[in-house]
């Protein structure tokens, strides 16, 4: 019997070829906003600050700044450590014909009209394309084109990849892989921290047709896993629907640059900066392929001056190959401009506008975007194998062909399998598949790893750089292990410790397999997502839910709507059968058996006796030679709602900051919480009041040496509960507060700032400063605004974001609060407590108070003006940060900082367990860990895990009592 077990929660939307900002939300909803606002602030800086030093030192040692040079743009980056100047350069040296791109095209042999429709491709380069150019308007409309950022100079390089994405096909044989796609094009300069910023808004694809001058840096860098290199991997994986695609380069005539290659082999070991990160994908170069009309390879060669590979720990690097060779595309001398340029500046576009059209047919077909590791992984395993026998150094795992990816989508659980899962801590998986007897029986894996530590100088360093690293095998009594280089020209199959991509290869297959994915050691952080995909296989039918994630109200019913699809129309007769039934519940199934396409509905009745919470139910499919499962989430809720119980500050807390989090538990019975601030114990005056999906909620801008007074209301589907009785709490009078009493002040035009001043007289030594402030604005973005302190001292309160166009701002700036993130579509576009652009307590801490404070901001957009409304001066003598302990009597955590273990005690006047979280200051839980304990004295070693450097927040909970630390994580 064959059994495919699919263990997929699917959440399903109405079929588009649109990317909505609905889908951008989708996709970004489980992004670290956090830790890519760190990145990109962070990465942006560093780019300026080493662009800025090396224009400095251009003027005095008289180098180049920017300059072409047999067809390649150079251009100053930064400086080497040596004092050397490091210069970016393009990789110059019937593209969807190769790739087969063209068969998703609308008459192509897939019976698709899949060409980039509302799709975005970003390119970043050594200028932007021609917006005007014919080639961006016809097929999918006018002004297709768009530059990023503050726009650039004009580059042919960039329109010809450009077009290679994007042309629409005027010239037919200037039509690019997704030529109703829109494109958008940055220059290079500051290329890390603008694509992390595109990432946190749902950007799938970016092309870099670009890397090093290979003659001006050292041998050991040549295949290492360098800092940039790593950065990029930092990137990927907080992003992890961001595919990065990157050129190799054309160094595969330069034997000499590198004079310490890897196995001593002249002819490997080209790749440099990016092109040696994990989870990018890197392309190399063929010529033209020799492929039949209906998409089969017949024949293709390498380009010779394609760079060659593998890394220094020998992952497969190249991973793909794509068609660069003498590609006719669009140029920017005019609106009718072309010509045809060779080299994997041009494979790298043909591969990312085929990688983006993929990404438009998996949304077609499934309502949501997949994951960048499972689009690598699909890509690699469909490649064809053109070079020697498996994966190798100079292709990686192939020539792209876009139509045997395609297909595996659009067969999903027949023909074939890709499947999106997540492994924690030592946890496998495991299907069972039946062959086809025909074809080779394929199972890869993919995932997107947690950045390695990166090279500082050491040549041809094997050490492997991957941090989780997972398994896959395939078994029928025999074992089938994955791919691996075992030297730059060598390769065999065996335990593969090194690359982010394996694949099993069973030739002449016959029968069951069984394919299992486990992981070696502990995972980083905890858990692991990955991409399985599996081709050579047979099914007879699978099924899919309309309806996969349910809310209902007991006593109601709830029925979920399922799809019924069969390989050849028909099947044997199939049952249907539901397992983890809500306890109390019964599920039943209409119809019981089905043998044809069509619909079926499981319907989960009982619900009054089920306890609310989410339950995840198993629904299989069996006949006589196949099992199918899948699963869908069923939210139970009733009308008796619990009253929460309010958790902290505590009640009658005292010297609580004049902006603080109010927490209360969690109740899965609840959806919703309305919650009170009032100025009375009878709540009759309220300060603010809301309704929010979360157990915590921040109060903002309150008064200082005042007592307030909250509670909570839970709400579900069925009812609302009750409030919780009130408890109150007592700002510090450790901070004076100067509130603005003035008119509005207008901020004008382009270039005039405007100040507003408060002249301190409390003398003391200063510890932090707060700053609360209300603008009317068109375009937050565009502001600069800064406080300066009475020892002239200056800090950024909030610094230019050429990406945000929101409007409003209505925020504390406070040493606890979140980084600053653009919300274009609220009415307020930066709200609620938020960190400031610099840290103004480290600014400010150990000047004396007294004297003038300044508030200055400047528009720097022409054409739009503002005012600002109110604002309030917070000047703390206590470290005052919204973590005060709570009712313990002592609690000790050391040390601090620390790398990520910890020594905690504390004296308890209750011997039930504690309760220790770790919160990053985007408010995610990253760590829960419970103690049993049996004294009044509590003493641990608590290890929080790997986790990246920055403030978080320690809570410890014992009974009704809580307690709350910062945490400053530290490495080396």
């Amino acid at each position: 019997m064959k059994k495919i077990l699919f263990l997929i929660t699917v959440l399903v939307f109405s079929i588009s070829h649109s990317q909505t900002r609905q889908q951008k939300q989708e996709i970004t909803k489980d992004y670290n906003f956090e830790k890519l606002s760190e990145l990109s602030s962070r990465l942006l800086q560093k780019q300026q600050a080493d662009k800025q030093e090396a224009l400095r030192l251009a003027v005095i040692n008289n180098w180049q700044v920017r300059y072409s040079e047999d067809g390649v743009d150079y251009e100053l980056k930064c400086v080497s450590e040596e004092g050397n100047p490091i210069y970016f350069k393009t990789f110059n040296a019937n593209a969807a014909k190769s790739t087969r791109a063209n068969q998703l095209h609308s008459g192509g042999t897939l019976g698709l009209n899949v060409e980039g429709q509302n799709m975005t491709g970003y390119v970043w380069d050594s200028g932007i394309a021609r917006a005007t150019h014919q080639e961006y308007d016809g097929a999918g409309g006018t002004n297709r084109f768009s530059a990023g950022g503050d726009g650039a100079i004009l580059s042919d390089h960039s329109a010809h990849v450009m077009g290679t994405i994007i042309a629409s096909g005027v010239q037919s044989t200037a039509k690019g892989m997704a030529p109703q796609a829109y494109g958008i094009g940055y220059d290079w300069t500051g290329d890390m921290g603008e694509c992390t910023v595109e990432a946190a808004n749902g950007m799938l694809i970016s092309n870099h047709s670009y890397g090093v001058d290979e003659s001006q840096i050292p041998d050991w860098e040549f295949g290492a896993y360098t800092f940039e290199a790593q950065q990029w991997d930092e990137i990927l994986y907080t992003a992890p629907y961001y595919m990065m695609v990157v050129a190799a380069g054309n160094a595969g005539y330069d034997n000499s640059s590198n004079g310490d290659p890897l196995g001593g082999n002249a002819y490997y070991d080209k790749l440099t900066t990016h092109s040696t990160a994990k989870n990018n994908m890197v392309v190399a170069n063929a010529n033209d392929a020799n492929v039949s009309s209906d998409g089969t390879l017949i024949s293709v060669s390498i380009n010779a001056g394609s760079s060659e590979g593998p890394t220094d720990d020998l992952r497969i690097k190249p991973d793909i190959t794509g068609n660069g060779t003498m590609l006719y595309s669009t140029l920017h001398n005019s609106d009718t401009s072309y010509g045809s340029y060779t080299g994997t500046s041009m494979s790298s576009p043909n591969v990312a506008g085929s990688l983006l059209i993929l990404q438009q047919h998996y949304n077609d077909v499934n309502g949501t975007f997949m994951r960048a590791s499972t689009l690598k992984g699909l890509t690699l395993h469909t490649a064809d194998d053109a070079g020697p026998n498996g994966p190798d150094a100079v292709w990686g795992w192939g020539l792209m062909n876009t139509k045997a990816a395609a297909q595996a989508i659009s067969q999903n659980s027949l023909g074939s399998v890709v499947y999106e899962g997540s492994l924690n801590d030592g946890e496998s998986y495991t299907i069972t598949v039946e062959s086809d007897n025909v074809s080779t029986l394929m199972a890869s894996i993919s995932w997107t790893d947690v950045p390695g530590i990166y090279n500082s100088g050491v040549p041809n360093d094997p050490t492997p750089v991957l941090v989780n690293d997972l398994d896959v095998r395939v078994s029928n009594g025999t074992d089938y292990e994955p791919w691996k280089l075992t030297g730059v020209t060598t390769n065999s199959q065996g335990d593969n410790i090194v690359d982010t991509f394996e694949r099993v290869d069973v030739a002449g297959a016959s029968g069951t397999y069984t394919i299992t994915v486990t992981h070696k050691g502990s995972l980083t952080n905890g858990k692991q997502d990955f991409a399985l995909v599996i081709t050579g296989v047979d099914s007879q039918f699978t099924f899919t839910s309309d309806n996969p994630v349910l809310e209902e109200c007991a006593p109601n019913n709830a029925e979920f709507d399922f799809n019924f699809v069969t390989a050849t129309g028909s099947t044997s007769n199939t049952t249907f059968s539901a397992d983890n039934v809500p306890s109390g519940a019964s599920a039943s199934f209409s119809p019981t058996a089905m043998n044809s396409d069509g619909s079926f509905t499981m319907t989960i009745s009982g619900l009054t006796n089920v306890t609310p919470g989410e339950y995840t139910i198993d629904v299989t499919a069996t006949n006589a030679s196949e099992t199918e499962t899948h699963q869908v989430t069923l939210f139970v809720y009733n009308p008796t709602i619990t009253t929460p119980t309010l958790l902290s500050p505590a009640n009658g807390a005292t010297n609580i900051p004049y902006s603080i989090d109010l927490t209360w538990t969690d109740d899965l019975n609840a959806q919703t919480y309305d919650v009170e601030v009032a100025e009375d114990a009878g709540f009759n005056t309220i300060v603010f009041s809301d309704n929010i999906d979360a157990p915590r909620y921040s109060a903002l801008n309150l008064e200082n040496n005042m007592t307030y007074y909250w509670r909570v209301k839970p709400n579900n589907i069925c009812a609302s509960g009750s409030y919780t009785a009130g408890r109150s709490f007592t700002t510090t009078d450790a901070c004076i507060s100067y509130n603005y009493t003035g008119s509005a002040l207008s901020i004008p035009d382009s270039g005039t700032p405007v100040s507003t001043t408060f002249t301190v007289s409390e003398s003391f030594t200063v510890e932090d400063v707060n700053v609360y402030i209300d603008i009317s604005h068109d375009d937050v973005g565009a502001l600069l605004i800064s406080l300066e302190s009475p020892s002239g001292t200056s800090a950024y309160v909030s610094t230019p974001d050429a990406n945000c166009d929101a409007q409003n701002i209505l925020a504390n700036f406070d040493e606890a609060g979140l980084p600053i993130t653009c919300d274009e579509e609220a009415p307020i576009g930066y709200y609620g407590n938020l960190q400031a652009s610099e840290s103004l307590t480290d600014e400010f801490s150990g000047e004396p108070s007294t004297g003038v404070w300044t508030l200055t901001i400047l528009d720097l957009e022409p054409g739009i003006t503002g005012t600002l409304n109110d604002w309030t001066l917070n000047v703390c003598d206590d470290d005052v940060v919204g973590t005060d302990e709570f009712e313990f009597d002592t609690l000790n955590i050391w040390p601090n900082p620390t790398t990520g273990e910890v020594s905690i005690s504390l004296d308890l006047s209750e011997t039930s367990d504690v309760n220790i979280e770790l919160i990053d200051m985007s408010g995610r839980l990253m760590s829960h860990q419970n103690f049993t304990n049996t004294s009044s004295n509590f003493k641990e070693n608590v290890n929080f895990g790997n986790l990246s450097n920055g403030v978080y927040i320690v809570r410890i909970t014992n009974g009704n009592k809580v307690a709350t630390r910062k945490l400053l994580i530290e490495k080396n």
